[in-house]
């Protein structure tokens, strides 16, 4: 009668460093038989098929070949401190590189990523197989934070005093107050008042005033919109203030604008001329001693009253204009004027027309 033989517990002791069967200490393969052997296979016990061979090992490749059972690690694992580890794994600055050994840590890279496992320091990097770390500052960058580091529970980060001065790390803002662990401060203004810049703030430098181009405000209500040119707002034409009005002095200032002021002349009556004919298109003048009146005609502009003309002009002492034209190419209305109300397009029906 044949008596089964546990190939699982024979490849687990070996690869465990268990003791088993007859109290002799196995060899997992970091030291014994698969070391002896000069591979990463070991053979053990009588089987008849590889069903029987299974060691329950993730990581190991089972067989039964000429009757005998076999454990082999795959090409991309390593069987170390009794676990399967994929290739890169990283422990303590041991990494898992099966091309270097599946049976043991091999020195990870220098500069890999690693942890001591002590709260109070931040990540480390390998460097000839040590993990060199530096001490956490836990610095949350919160002004309104005190922070510090338990050795056992790490970073601690807490609120200062409400009303303490604090700084929000821009330079886009003012010195702030801490309020509930949070720093309260008001943005800085970059307006420097000048129309040709476009004012900004940037957080590292602060404020930025970059020259602009376009259409600017001297600050002179005299003259209209200037120009801006290299920063500097170039003033705009000069605006006229005749009022047309013999019976006021016209004048402006730099920060009110046009002023008119009353002429006190026996051709006026307050600021009405005695002349006045009340046409636009004259020119009424005066003689201061004589009062006698005099009249020229002009080209001005003017409004003759009728919205069926446009750009109305004096001329020979009348404001005429150009007749409006009220077609609005439609067969099928009547286009008519008033001079009241301008030009309207009448619906019609029945009358021939051409699409």
């Amino acid at each position: 009668m044949r008596i089964p033989f546990d190939h699982r517990l024979v490849a687990l002791c070996y690869l465990l460093l268990a003791s088993c069967g007859n109290g002799e200490t196995t060899a997992n393969m970091d030291a014994s038989a698969i070391a002896d052997a000069g591979s990463n296979e070991i053979t053990q016990g009588d089987c008849l098929a590889a069903s029987e061979c299974d060691d329950g090992i993730p990581c190991t490749v089972d067989s039964c070949t000429g009757g005998m059972c076999s454990w082999l690690i795959e090409d991309n694992q390593c069987f170390i401190n009794g676990a399967c580890r994929d290739t890169g794994t990283v422990k303590d600055c041991g990494i898992c590189a099966p091309s270097l050994s599946q049976k043991e840590w091999s020195t990870a890279p220098n500069g890999t990523t690693c942890d001591d496992n002590d709260p109070c320091t931040d990540t480390g990097f390998c460097a000839a197989g040590v993990c060199e770390v530096e001490a956490s500052t836990c610095d949350d960058k919160n002004d309104c934070t005190a922070d510090s580091c338990d050795p056992q529970s790490g970073c601690k980060n807490i609120f200062k005093t409400s009303g303490t001065a604090c700084a929000l790390g821009s330079a886009c803002f003012e010195t702030g107050t801490c309020a509930d662990g949070a720093c309260k401060a008001a943005a800085i203004s970059c307006d420097d008042g000048n129309p040709c810049t476009a004012d900004s703030c940037d957080p590292t430098t602060g404020c930025l005033n970059v020259p602009s181009d376009g259409i600017c405000d001297d600050g002179d209500a005299c003259t209209g919109d200037g120009s801006c040119q290299d920063g500097i707002c170039l003033a705009g034409d000069e605006q006229p203030c005749d009022d047309g009005n013999s019976c006021t002095i016209d004048s402006c200032h730099p920060k009110d604008g046009c002023s008119h002021l009353e002429v006190f002349s026996p051709c006026c009556t307050g600021l009405v001329s005695v002349c006045d004919d009340g046409n636009p298109c004259t020119n009424d003048e005066c003689d201061p001693v004589t009062k006698d009146c005099s009249y020229s005609s002009n080209n001005l502009p003017c409004d003759d009253g009728d919205a069926c003309t446009m750009e109305d002009t004096c001329g020979d002492a009348t404001c005429q204009g150009m007749d409006v034209d009220c077609s609005d190419g439609n067969d099928c209305t009547v286009d008519q004027c008033s001079p009241e109300s301008g030009c309207t397009n009448i619906p019609t029906t029945g009358t021939a027309c051409d699409d």
